[in-house]
C-alpha cells in the first residue's frame, strides 16, 4: 500500500471492501490477533497533572508585595481590571441589544441605543479601556447598523 512516499506493509490478506477495513489501531490488532499491537493499542491511563493549562495565557497570581507603592499599584490594578471588564461587557451588550433591536424594526430604540453605546464607547476610548482606533471602528459598526434600519 502507497501513502505519499511512505510504503506501509500490512500483514495478512488485504481487506476485500472498505466496510472490512479495520477503523483504528485496537481493530487492526484485534483482527491480525497480534497480542503486542494490542498491547500498544490499548488505552493509556491519564497522568494527574497540576491543573489546566492553557497556551498563550499568563496564570493571574495575587502577589503578596512588601513595597507600599506596589501594595497600591496593586489595588489600582484590580479596580482597573474591573472597570475594564464592565465596560467592555456593556459595550458587548449594547451592539447585542441594538442589533435585536434593528432586527425587530424598533426605530425609537435602536436610535437611543445607538447614541447610548456611542457615548460608552467614547468614554471607554478617554479611560483607556479600548483604544482609540478600536473606538473608532466599533462607532462605524453602530453606524452600519444604524443604516440597516433604514435601507
Amino acid at each position: 500500500m502507497e501513502i505519499g512516499d511512505l510504503s506501509v506493509f500490512v500483514i495478512g490478506p488485504e481487506p476485500a471492501s472498505a466496510a472490512d477495513r479495520p477503523q483504528s489501531i485496537w481493530s487492526l490488532a484485534e483482527a491480525r490477533g497480534d497480542a503486542r499491537a494490542q498491547l500498544a493499542a490499548r488505552p493509556r491511563a491519564v497522568v494527574a497533572s497540576r491543573g489546566p493549562r492553557r497556551r498563550g495565557v499568563a496564570r493571574r497570581r495575587d502577589h503578596v508585595a512588601n513595597i507600599a507603592q506596589q501594595k497600591k499599584r496593586n489595588r489600582l490594578a484590580v479596580k482597573q481590571r474591573l472597570r475594564n471588564r464592565h465596560a467592555k461587557s456593556t459595550i458587548k451588550t449594547l451592539f447585542k441589544r441594538l442589533d435585536t433591536a434593528v432586527a425587530e424594526q424598533q426605530t425609537d430604540e435602536a436610535a437611543g441605543l445607538a447614541r447610548l453605546l456611542d457615548r460608552r464607547i467614547d468614554q471607554a476610548a478617554a479611560k483607556g479601556v479600548i483604544h482609540k482606533n478600536s473606538a473608532a471602528r466599533k462607532k462605524s459598526q453602530v453606524a452600519h447598523i444604524l443604516a440597516r434600519l433604514s435601507g
